[in-house]
């Protein structure tokens, strides 16, 4: 009676791990508004944005915010939260806090985009940037966007950029308690903090103000408060009066310093910038660097359903679960279920 007893336990928690590993496949491989839900994805918000003068002053463009929309956080309508102060990591009040990232991870594979557009973008025709500013009640620059790129970054630097899908609504300013005439300015997928106040991942990030041009990639590591220099605008291959808009850095040599040839940076840069093609394109282009001093194109505009004259605002790049391990991971479940039938 008892090895029947044992081999019925053995049996449920092979069906409950089984369960399991089918259940990790399927959430990774989905990929929609849903995720919302679980995920903190911090934002910082351009001058001029709705929620900046309703709030009095207390809402400004140094910060870095939090979704609120979710478990055991404050419900909608009570303002947006402060994710991570400025002066937290260097951005002082004034401080344009342009866009920032962690150290992103697997350039070498599959690659999708989180992106915001400005005010004046329109995007193609139909598409879901177009729609969304069609709409009176819900602003496109407040909203976020995804896309899946062909490709990966190292094809960039061999000298093929890369194709998209066309985007769709990932995000809506309401998941921040933003406002529809909000313009987003930075976003990241990943969590910085563990908890309220401890930040457990280095910030990389890009500012205007406080001596900075915004052509340079700043670094606050975890720990301290006062940025250091990442990477001038040299060696990006940037002119001095460029200004990145969008940005995903991969630090991949040793953390904290410069690898050049082995750091990798996808960037976007404001309209009228003079190393875009000319001063009303070249916005919503994204451009690839290892810090050789040189830049290319990684993704024009068309190909990730946007037009010439669009500019994109804030950007995160991605890695994509490949189905083949999504396929590995619901492989091993298998085995399980067939000795439970057994």
């Amino acid at each position: 009676m008892a090895r029947q007893s044992q081999i019925k336990s053995n049996l449920k928690n092979r069906s409950i791990l089984a369960a399991s590993l089918i259940a990790t496949a399927a959430s990774m491989f989905v990929v929609s508004s849903a995720e919302a839900t679980r995920r903190y994805d911090p934002m910082s918000l351009k001058p001029g944005s709705e929620s900046i003068a309703a709030s009095g002053g207390t809402v400004n463009i140094a910060n870095i915010y939090s979704e609120v929309i979710l478990p055991g956080n404050p419900l909608p309508g009570t303002g947006p939260i402060i994710d991570i102060d400025g002066l937290e990591f260097g951005a002082f009040s004034g401080d344009n806090t342009l866009d920032f990232s962690a150290s992103e991870t697997d350039p070498a594979g599959s690659i999708g985009i989180s992106f915001s557009v400005s005010e004046a973008s329109n995007g193609t025709p139909g598409g879901a940037v177009a729609t969304e500013k069609a709409l009176i009640t819900s602003g496109h620059a407040s909203d976020v966007f995804d896309t899946r790129l062909s490709g990966n970054i190292y094809s960039a630097l061999g000298g093929t950029p890369a194709t998209g899908s066309a985007p769709i609504k990932f995000l809506d300013e309401s998941a921040y308690n933003f406002l529809p005439g909000d313009d987003n300015d930075g976003f990241e997928r990943s969590q910085f903090k563990a908890s309220a106040i401890v930040r457990v991942l280095p910030i990389y990030f890009a500012k205007e103000g406080s001596g900075q041009t915004g052509n340079q990639i700043l670094l606050t590591p975890v720990g301290v408060v006062t940025p250091g220099l990442f990477a001038n605008g040299t060696a990006l291959g940037l002119a001095a009066t460029d200004i990145i808009d969008g940005l995903s850095v991969w630090d991949l040599g040793t953390p904290g310093t410069l690898d050049v040839n082995t750091d990798l940076v996808v960037f976007s840069l404001r309209i009228g910038s003079p190393s875009l093609p000319s001063a009303t394109t070249g916005g919503a282009n994204l451009y690839v660097s290892d810090f050789d001093g040189t830049f290319l194109l990684w993704a024009s505009a068309a190909n990730i359903g946007l037009l010439a004259t669009d500019e994109i605002d804030a950007l995160d790049v991605f890695a994509i679960p490949e189905p083949t391990a999504l396929a590995l991971i619901a492989f091993a479940a298998i085995p399980m279920l067939r000795r439970r039938r057994a």
